[in-house]
């Protein structure tokens, strides 16, 4: 099953509507015992295996009224028509005219399309959808079928553009060396041109797919960067330079960033960054300028990072984008207790809207001040920084407090941290009537017209009352930027209500911090769900483990998936290696539990009785060894002679300090992740009010 997100989106219509007439209208649509579909042949046809009964129930969808119902049909018989499978004319002709965005443009140049028309699709698509590769070998096809054939160079940038597409650098570049001639005297001695070739003016897009090329080869060397900066060299020289101001802003830019995988030249990549950022076209370009800047500079050192950052933070359009290598920064910073260079940073990023790096150093310094690990100089900084006589814990938690307001993964922990010091809320829910607010779209632009509402709606909660909910989540992605927060909401419930918690997660996540929603305990309840109830808190219990702190590790580690299998072995809830599990189950038999080694289907990790009995089991075995959670949470992810690493290198620091040095980011995040976690779920079913 797929789907085309580029014609199955909702168009945006900014029609006033009262929000009661879609809370009326999905009270009628949402009752499980009488649904309003006149059928549910698109559904069933899903969920079919064989492919004539496939034909036969999409071919009955396309009389269905709602209008995406017959436009996913018409999408699902076009992939099986290129597939192979017949379909009679009549039908055809229907699937042709319901088909939008690829599909459409598809059929279109198969009936009358010039060889500049097909060029132009299969170079201007980058999608790698079953759905979307369908539709390129149907065009693909139609091509060998007319004669229509295309030039070495054209060759070379599709094949070098589909590569890409489908993640494939190194080939992507050897079919890129398509563009590679011969000269007169040697016409073995393939080199590139030193002119850019047209089609890469044509399509600049291009560009930025040969630079992922080199990137992806470590043996190219410094070609790719030679290569890249020639070509913008001479389009520079060139009288209408100003035309061709984006290809030189992508050359530059994708020299940059093949500079910058190289490793060896940062100091050449940063050139090249900061001569793209002087043409970059918009601000997010910027943004992307700035942050490969900062990235290479820290791998410099942390002077020249700060110095970077002295230059460009006036500048950050969007201060989320830089949080990843801010947070680096930090931890390189906090592992050599440079506790001056932190809070000089601080004091550049509090400037900006890069919101959890300001809330995470705001943080680190409450915590160096608590500990007493500054210097008077150091003192001095600090309060500075903020403009008090002296450095004060409290103004500093309460940047942080205000900092990490946006109910986020990364935040949280800081967050919680915050709000325990100063005594305030972790979360905040409105007293307001949430129905009326959260009827508006993302934007805050006026809904949806009933009428789309009500056709869209009916189509997306179609998947989970005909059996097909495993099946909506691309199609719900498709549209979710169309869809107002309480539309989202209603699908994250029904994920809830099949157990589907990924995904009701992620959509809480998605709707829950859009402008002007009024938060409920209800959508924290969905981002921080309790299944398995009864046996978590039992094994909680048992062992002596915060319950809150238990299940933040499960939804950690599974989403509460209990046979779900990770890419390096680990099983079930609490993500156990068997070999761990079969020691941990030893030891708690040993200590008087059950012999769960002893069943007659083996060590079966995907029981979640016994996989969170082992995995409490193991955590509380950490627990015995570190004596304290955060501690025992790195272990538990990154193993036990890695925190003893992190203690020997760093004596005299506090727990939640070594975590902050810890040199390898999944785990750091891990153990602050999950505080995080644990506070939420303490404040919504663990505090009595």
């Amino acid at each position: 099953m797929t789907v085309a997100g580029s014609y199955l989106r909702v168009p945006k219509v900014r029609v006033l509507v009262r929000g009661l007439l879609f809370i009326i209208f999905y009270m009628l649509t949402s009752c499980a015992a009488a649904p309003q579909f006149h059928n549910n042949e698109f559904y069933l046809g899903l969920v079919d295996v064989n492919p004539s009964h496939k034909v036969s129930l999409f071919e009955k969808s396309l009389s269905n009224p709602n209008e995406f119902i017959r436009r996913a049909a018409a999408e699902e018989l076009a992939i099986l028509m290129a597939k192979g499978h017949s379909l009679s004319a009549e039908t055809l002709t229907r699937v042709r005219n319901e088909a939008r965005g690829f599909w459409a443009d598809a059929f279109d140049i198969v009936s009358n399309g010039s060889r500049e028309k097909i060029l132009s699709f299969l170079l201007r698509y980058d999608l790698n959808t079953a759905s979307f590769n369908e539709a390129r070998s149907f065009i693909l096809r139609e091509c060998e079928e007319k004669k229509i054939f295309f030039s070495d160079f054209e060759t070379a940038a599709i094949e070098g553009h589909y590569a890409i597409v489908r993640s494939r650098g190194s080939d992507a570049l050897k079919f890129f060396r398509g563009f590679q001639t011969g000269s007169l005297q040697n016409p073995n001695e393939k080199k590139w041109t030193e002119q850019i070739p047209e089609i890469f003016i044509d399509y600049p897009h291009l560009i930025n797919y040969l630079g992922r090329g080199f990137q992806n080869t470590q043996s190219s060397g410094n070609e790719g960067v030679t290569l890249l900066t020639g070509w913008e060299t001479n389009l520079s020289r060139k009288a209408e330079a100003n035309q061709f101001k984006d290809c030189r802003y992508r050359l530059l830019y994708s020299a940059g960033r093949v500079a910058r995988a190289r490793g060896g030249l940062k100091g050449e990549g940063i050139t090249l960054f900061e001569k793209a950022l002087a043409l970059a076209p918009d601000k997010d370009q910027s943004d992307i300028c700035i942050w490969n800047i900062l990235d290479l500079a820290l791998g410099e050192s942390t002077d020249s990072f700060v110095k970077q950052l002295e230059r460009y933070s006036s500048k950050f359009y969007k201060g989320s984008y830089f949080d990843d290598v801010l947070e680096r920064a930090l931890q390189k910073m906090t592992a050599a207790q440079d506790w001056g260079k932190i809070i000089r940073a601080f004091s550049l990023i509090n400037k900006t809207n890069a919101d959890v790096s300001k809330a995470a150093f705001a943080w680190l310094i409450v915590r160096v001040i608590e500990e007493g690990l500054l210097s008077d100089a150091n003192k001095q900084l600090a309060a500075a920084a903020v403009n008090t006589a002296q450095a004060d814990v409290t103004t500093y938690a309460q940047i942080a407090y205000n900092a990490s307001g946006m109910i986020g993964i990364p935040s949280l922990y800081y967050r919680a941290r915050s709000a325990s010091l100063l005594d305030l809320p972790l979360i905040e829910f409105s007293k307001s009537n949430n129905t009326a607010v959260n009827a508006g779209n993302s934007s805050g632009s006026a809904p949806l017209p009933v009428a789309a509402q009500s056709a869209i709606m009916e189509f997306l909660h179609g998947f989970f009352r005909n059996g097909a909910a495993h099946l909506a989540n691309p199609y719900i992605r498709a549209n979710e930027k169309d869809l107002s927060a309480y539309e989202l909401r209603s699908f994250a419930q029904a994920y809830a209500d099949q157990d589907m918690h990924p995904q009701a997660m992620r959509l809480a996540g998605i709707y829950i911090n859009r402008e002007s929603y009024a938060k409920e305990r209800r959508d924290l309840e969905l981002m921080f769900p309790r299944p398995f109830l009864k046996l978590t808190e039992k094994y909680a219990n048992e062992f002596k483990i915060a319950p809150p702190l238990l299940f933040g590790l499960i939804r950690a580690e599974s989403a509460f998936q209990h046979a779900i299998i990770s890419h390096a072995g680990a099983v079930g809830l609490t993500q156990l290696m068997p070999a761990t599990a079969k020691e941990m189950s030893e030891r708690l038999r040993r200590s008087g539990g059950p012999n769960y080694t002893n069943l007659s289907n083996g060590l079966d990790l995907t029981d979640p009785e016994l996989n969170v009995h082992i995995g409490t089991f193991y955590f509380n075995y950490l627990m015995g060894l570190f004596d304290d959670p955060q501690l025992a949470l790195m272990a538990y992810n990154g193993g036990m002679n890695r925190v003893r690493r992190w203690q020997r290198a760093n004596p005299k620091l506090p727990a939640d300090l070594i975590v902050e040095t810890a040199d390898i980011h999944e785990t750091r995040d891990y153990a602050r992740r999950l505080i995080g976690f644990a506070a939420v779920y303490k404040e919504l079913y663990y505090t009595k009010r």
